[in-house]
């Protein structure tokens, strides 16, 4: 969804500066240490300088037809649960895992603000957002996952 931000210089996304933005963004390491997604464009100050301002267009939901997140029960997580919903479909349709699976939990580093953001000392990332994830113990498949929010334990405790 684009937003609806009057910006006359903004002339909308071709397919291919989607693909060029999608493609640049999912390159992931295989070591999980940081990187610069910056490194694997063959132009880094333009890649930098695009994709930072298309970044303000790209939105996964509709806002204004959304939740307020004044309501009591506001999914926190109502701007990404398109995603989130995708994953979890394509999690359970692309694999089936063995029957040793593991239950942990892991950080998503985020230092933005979040009122559900997490701090926990003993991780590598210590401030995050904190995610329970089911995966295979053979090959560490995530199967499944939830987002630990605040409104989440809050509601289980009543």
């Amino acid at each position: 969804m684009l937003s609806a931000r009057s910006d006359p210089d903004f002339e909308g996304f071709t397919l291919d500066d989607i693909e060029n933005i999608n493609e640049n963004k999912s390159i992931l390491s295989s070591n999980g240490s940081d990187i610069d997604i910056s490194d694997y464009s063959s132009d880094k100050e333009d890649f930098e300088n695009k994709s930072d301002e298309n970044d303000i267009y790209l939105h996964l939901t509709d806002s204004a037809n959304g939740p307020s997140e004044n309501e009591p029960n506001c999914d926190p997580l109502h701007k990404v649960r398109p995603v989130i919903d995708l994953l979890f479909n394509n999690y359970k349709t692309v694999y089936l895992p063995g029957k040793n699976l593991s239950v942990d939990e892991a950080m998503i580093c985020y230092k933005g603000r979040v009122h559900f953001q997490q701090y926990m000392p003993t991780k590598p990332t210590k401030l995050g957002i904190k995610v329970w994830e089911v995966c295979e113990s053979d090959t560490g498949y995530c199967v499944n996952f939830d987002v630990y929010t605040v409104a989440l334990a809050e509601n289980l405790a009543h």
